[in-house]
């Protein structure tokens, strides 16, 4: 991406649980659902990572649900440019006491301009992993170390684990 150039980015988040007693949750805004174009979202609060300001945070929009099944976590993503750019779109999983305990990224992904593109993580929580979890996703210029911060939001969702 080019400085100067900011690209708008819209998150959906799809929290999907093949575990048992997982639950997600959220608040949502009529407005932002409208601006977004989409339905059934939880806003995304804006926020710093490390004390670097987001340099085209933008507005983002999670979609989050839970499925009981078979002991996995299922986080789907899907994410949309308002400009033709290149992005790494991170994706992480924190307990309840902060630690980061799954992250997965993708790196350079191309957008087109008004372009939807989808991601799966998935994490298989160790046993007795009991508790509340947070889903923070990123997206940043690509680059050796990651470049420039675009978006980020360090609650995309919550769930929890019996």
């Amino acid at each position: 991406m080019v400085l100067g150039r900011r690209a708008l980015f819209v998150i959906s988040l799809a929290l999907l649980s093949l575990g048992a007693g997982v639950a997600a949750t959220g608040s949502t805004s009529e407005e932002a659902h409208a601006q977004a174009g989409l339905t059934n979202r939880i806003v995304l609060s804006n926020v710093v990572r490390d004390g670097t300001n987001p340099v085209a945070q933008g507005s983002f929009s999670v979609e989050a649900m839970a499925f009981n099944a078979s002991g996995n976590v299922e986080v789907s993503l899907g994410v949309r440019s308002t400009a033709s750019t290149v992005a790494v779109v991170d994706v992480e999983i924190y307990d309840s006491i902060g630690r980061r305990v799954n992250q997965q990224w993708f790196d350079n992904v191309p957008f087109g301009a008004g372009q939807n593109k989808s991601f799966t993580v998935k994490w298989s929580p160790p046993p007795g992993a009991s508790g509340i979890y947070t889903v923070s996703v990123g997206l940043f210029e690509p680059g050796a170390y990651w470049g420039l911060l675009l978006h980020w939001t360090s609650r995309a969702t919550t769930f929890s684990l019996p």
